[in-house]
């Protein structure tokens, strides 16, 4: 997966015209003599089908090429910007998974209910709206409005020394919309498939025959839980290239300084490296959120084991 990905990208970013040498791309205007000894030394006087050999070689030797937007090696850029945008990611997904299971289950228990309709409309509501706006409406109210939480960047002009307590929490009060971008939608599509799946798992069987045996209605919710928690846990796989979409704009609204920020920048700017490196590390964390909500299956319901 992650070598088709790498390969679509490589392909699909070359039938825009022009490239980050050229008039449009980040690079400016220069002349033309050091336009051309550039072009030779990135590669792009090649074809296509050699540079794409030429990047294959360099990136079985870990080389992931030559950031032109960022004006440095691209395995710099990814050391940087990765494990900021895995901190936002990380985040937003344990508290979409925590609070979408909660509130999931509490509507699948409760079906019908004022709050279960209730609650239904305001994740249906959440849902229909993509990340960029709802971060725009939150930076709206709570960072220009009421002036609660800074509109950009990941920490503030005043100078904190790296390890005190004032830094972290400064930087965890740059964190909070971004985060409350991603948490919020995430919640809602979590939530959603898990009050489905109560109300499916409510009518199975083994429920029916555990309440006629007499057990107690909050052991039964109990179990029906972890019966219910199947497709939501392959749901969370399947939220990691979401969340990852989602943080590309996220960051972008915010400046946040990840790798979402600088994805969007590389690919204005036709930094052809960086967008291949981006594009496999997508892909390497959307293979790695499937392997790991596979063996959270079978941990949750041992039939699912193979032999």
């Amino acid at each position: 997966m992650v070598f088709v990905a790498a390969t679509a990208a490589s392909v699909l970013i070359r039938t825009a015209p022009g490239d980050a040498l050229t008039d449009e791309g980040t690079i400016g205007r220069m002349p033309a003599a050091v336009r051309a000894t550039r072009r030779v030394q990135l590669g792009l006087d090649l074809p296509p089908a050699q540079q794409y050999v030429r990047r294959l070689r360099a990136y079985s030797r870990g080389d992931l090429g030559w950031s032109t937007s960022e004006e440095r090696p691209v395995n710099e850029v990814l050391r940087e910007r990765i494990p900021r945008t895995l901190w936002l990611m990380s985040l937003a997904l344990a508290a979409s998974l925590l609070m979408g299971i909660a509130l999931g289950a509490w509507q699948g228990a409760h079906v019908g209910s004022r709050g279960d309709r209730a609650w239904s409309f305001v994740s249906l509501v959440l849902f229909s709206f993509p990340e960029f706006w709802i971060a725009i409406v939150l930076m709206l109210l709570f960072a220009s409005w009421l002036g609660w939480f800074p509109t950009m960047g990941m920490t503030s002009d005043i100078a904190f020394e790296s390890s005190s307590m004032r830094a972290l929490l400064d930087r965890a009060h740059h964190l909070v919309l971004p985060w409350l971008s991603l948490t919020l939608i995430g919640t809602a599509y979590v939530a959603r498939f898990q009050r489905a799946a109560m109300r499916d798992v409510f009518g199975a069987p083994f429920v029916q025959t555990a309440r006629g045996k007499g057990l107690a209605e909050a052991a039964v919710r109990r179990h029906a839980l972890r019966a219910a928690l199947l497709p939501v846990i392959a749901l969370g796989g399947m939220l990691v290239p979401s969340l990852f979409a989602g943080a590309v704009f996220v960051e972008s609204i915010f400046a946040w300084p990840g790798m979402g920020l600088a994805l969007l920048n590389a690919t204005q700017g036709r930094d052809y490296d960086l967008v291949g490196a981006g594009i496999i590390v997508v892909s390497a964390m959307t293979v790695a959120g499937s392997f790991a909500a596979e063996l959270l299956r079978e941990v949750a319901d041992p039939r699912t084991r193979r032999g």
